[in-house]
């Protein structure tokens, strides 16, 4: 598929028989641990052209009034040959995936 058809220009391939795809993975660390994110989105239009993720200008906003909405995210001496985008410290912590999580379909989504 061609770049200029993308919703997401940092995707760095797209499986439309799959419906699936591959992008940037980049690592952070998260109380001690290591842990790993994709660049979705950008509140600087400039950054996000560069990096071909998405502008969101409102993300600016996320915060206004409610500081347990955010989380504070600080680069530790990134190489740029190893990651563009330097690893990241996240403060706040990680996303919890343990195996006692169980998706279900809703039965309202059944044929």
């Amino acid at each position: 598929m061609p770049s200029s058809k993308l919703a997401l220009g940092s995707a760095i391939q797209v499986d439309l028989d799959a419906n699936t795809v591959r992008l940037p993975l980049y690592p952070g660390k998260a109380a001690g641990k290591t842990v790993w994110y994709v660049l979705l989105d950008a509140s600087n239009a400039g950054i996000a052209n560069d990096r071909g993720v998405n502008y969101a200008p409102k993300l600016t906003k996320i915060g206004t009034g409610c500081e347990a909405c955010i989380q504070t995210v600080t680069l530790e001496a990134p190489t740029p040959l190893a990651n563009r985008f330097g690893p990241a410290v996240v403060v706040a912590g990680a996303p919890e995936f343990s195996p006692t999580r169980v998706a279900t379909q809703d039965p309202r989504d059944s044929p």
